[in-house]
């Protein structure tokens, strides 16, 4: 079954479906014992026949990516894994998407003021974010325990996931985004964000990007 070409209401109601399975099988086959947030430490997506991992990280296309390699190809040849907990994973290269910690924080922001998702205690004081809600944690936490030298990065953007299917000439059915709300938010004070995620800033101005010149 082709599900990109079902009308919407039913490809909802089965996306619905996908998304309730998917928090099941995080919340049985991922490790909690360390969490950053009430995000399991080590969470990402194994492909065996490539050897690649890709790390989930919060606002950085994770569930994109879960419905494009888990949801819409007819077989999928991917699975959820925690690659601190599974010894039994060979990893030639770790897959990590990294985004502007501005438009990371909106596009957070936006989610929990359009959507009945609940945000977790989260606050700011004398330029710290304190939060226990993974949304809004730093990016260079989820990826503090991979070796940086099996790191293929790539900048977030519109066409991040199809450059990474190129890239690798991997199986990701590529296919019109359901999950953008409405934007209330569309600007904060960047000077403030910049002092906030100033380690992410550090991360993203030393790294090459696959996808970028």
């Amino acid at each position: 079954m082709d599900k990109s070409k079902l009308e919407w209401p039913i490809l909802k109601k089965l996306m619905g479906e996908f998304g309730r399975k998917i928090h099941s099988q995080l919340l049985t086959e991922c490790d909690y014992t360390n969490k950053i947030g009430q995000h399991p430490e080590g969470v990402a997506l194994y492909n065996s026949s490539k050897k690649l991992c890709f790390v989930l990280l919060p606002k950085n296309a994770s569930t994109t990516i879960m419905f494009a390699a888990l949801f819409y190809p007819e077989v999928a040849e991917w699975k959820l894994c925690n690659f601190l907990k599974d010894s039994d994973l060979e990893i030639d290269k770790f897959i990590v998407i990294l985004r502007d910690p501005v438009q990371r924080y909106i596009s957070a922001t936006n989610m929990f003021l359009t959507s009945s998702k609940p945000m977790l205690p989260t606050r700011i004081q004398k330029n710290k974010i304190y939060s226990d809600d993974c949304h809004f944690r730093a990016q260079h936490e989820f990826i503090q325990s991979v070796p940086k030298d099996k790191i293929d990065f790539f900048y977030f953007g519109d066409s991040v996931i199809e450059h990474i299917k190129n890239y690798y000439g991997l199986n990701f059915s590529i296919v019109p985004q359901h999950n953008k709300g409405t934007k209330l938010v569309t600007a904060v004070d960047e000077t403030l964000i910049k002092t906030l995620y100033a380690d992410d800033y550090e991360l993203i101005n030393s790294v090459n990007f696959v996808n970028m010149p």
